[in-house]
């Protein structure tokens, strides 16, 4: 006993000093951003981990559906919502675990030396005991515990694997919405530079019409303002479609700045006219929609919740039980020692 002293001191006083076991501190003001050793640590992770770049061609021409499936392939939250479908999966596997017994390996070993009080003296004794057990327990009924739980894990499951569909569904209409937007600021671009070469043929005729007394200075002004207006739409329809690429870019994994170029819109065979009426393409989108239906699955998710829940209030049968061996020694004094070995089991139901 006196030898365990020095042990529990020294686990007391390394629990206080460690640096690892300190509590996290709070923002020392409201005034100022808050900076600690945990968030530089946290940004080196962040950075070690990041996802690596991949090049696209700079000369082929992509289609919409290749720009899809590219960004499908290289968006980190795709691949970040499949992961998470894996923990779900993983988690009903856990959940179906209930159904089957746990066995666990136990080796308990001892060695005591005492000194035992025996009339008016103190008699040494050494004893050392070594007993390996197989343990196992088994919950054989419940009305609803464990099924509640599969049922919540299945739930989960179904929720996140829809959700995976939508980060799908979401990343497909970003790139199209991106990609049209695109084409749009192309087609501004063109039209603007079209507008400047025209306020320039403009400005270079009023320009030849002043010279030859045909036009006033008004009227050259005027077309220098026209052509500096057209000039000025012209850098911003090239911004925009900068823009434009930028947020095309972004959905697929590249850098914002990245060039590629894509199909236009005078290549794009457009239909005139929906196979189906309005009302059968809106009924189709909802029975469709993955957002909606995970809606659902947290219904189910819920309804596993409460099933779960009303089982506490019916009985459960446990069964548990060991088995294995066990190896004394034992001396007393000077005496010669002893061994012993014999076999040991224990079993028992519990109604709760």
């Amino acid at each position: 006993m006196h030898s365990r002293w020095p042990r529990c001191v020294f686990l007391i006083a390394s629990a206080l000093f460690v640096p690892g076991l300190r509590a996290q501190q709070t923002p020392p003001s409201a005034n100022l951003p808050w900076h600690s050793k945990e968030e530089r640590e946290a940004a080196k992770q962040l950075a070690a981990d990041r996802q690596p770049s991949w090049v696209i061609d700079p000369e082929k021409v992509y289609t919409l559906p290749e720009l899809i499936d590219l960004a499908e392939l290289h968006n980190p939250e795709t691949e970040a919502a499949w992961q998470r479908a894996r923990v779900r999966a993983d988690e009903l596997g856990i959940a179906r675990s209930a159904y089957y017994p746990t066995i666990e390996a136990v080796v308990f070993a001892a060695s005591i030396r005492q000194a035992a009080l025996v009339g008016e003296f103190f008699h040494r004794q050494t004893f050392a005991l070594e007993r390996p057990t197989l343990h196992v327990e088994y919950l054989l009924f419940d009305l609803g515990g464990r099924s509640g739980t599969v049922d919540i894990a299945k739930a989960n499951l179904l929720i996140q694997n829809l959700e995976f569909n939508d980060t799908h569904r979401r990343l497909i209409y970003q790139v199209a919405s991106a990609y049209f937007r695109l084409l749009n600021a192309k087609g501004q671009r063109e039209a603007a530079e079209i507008s400047l070469k025209n306020a320039e043929t403009v400005e270079s005729d009023a320009e030849n019409r002043l010279k030859n007394g045909l036009a006033t200075k008004t009227d050259f002004l005027e077309a220098g303002a026209a052509r500096a207006q057209a000039d000025y739409d012209l850098q911003a329809a090239l911004g925009a479609e900068q823009i434009a690429q930028g947020q095309l870019a972004t959905p697929m994994g590249l850098p914002a700045d990245a060039q590629f170029h894509v199909q236009s819109i005078s290549d794009i065979t457009i239909p005139t006219s929906l196979a189906d009426s309005i009302s059968e393409e809106i009924e189709r989108a909802f029975r469709q929609r993955p957002e909606l239906l995970a809606d659902v699955a947290r219904i189910r998710a819920a309804q596993g919740e409460l099933k779960q829940a009303k089982s506490s209030y019916f009985p459960t049968i446990h069964f548990a039980g060991d088995g294995g061996l066990v190896r004394g020694y034992d001396q007393q004094d000077l005496l010669p020692g002893h061994y012993a070995e014999g076999k040991t089991w224990s079993a028992g139901l519990e109604l709760r």
